[in-house]
């Protein structure tokens, strides 16, 4: 993704998150919405990012999110 490039998207099910790239990230560009990703990503079964990528043309990823729910719990747990 090219530098500070917006049009970005990650997609979990049906709901949508914009996103923005810092670098050679990504991240949320609306940050009052990340509580509501990490909770969608939580109770999802696959995340498709989808990016401008830095030469042109869109890139697309897609991650299994299969035991983060349980990832998440033992962080939690861990930490606290």
């Amino acid at each position: 993704m090219k530098d500070g490039a917006a049009g970005g998207a990650a997609e979990i099910g049906q709901e949508t998150f914009a996103l923005v790239a810092k670098g050679q990230n990504a991240w949320v560009k609306d940050t009052a919405e990340e509580k509501q990703l990490s909770e969608a990503m939580r109770k999802g079964a696959r995340l498709v990012v989808k990016a401008p990528a830095a030469k042109g043309g869109m890139l697309t990823d897609t991650y299994a999110l299969n035991g983060l729910a349980q990832a998440l719990d033992q962080v939690r747990k861990d930490c606290n």
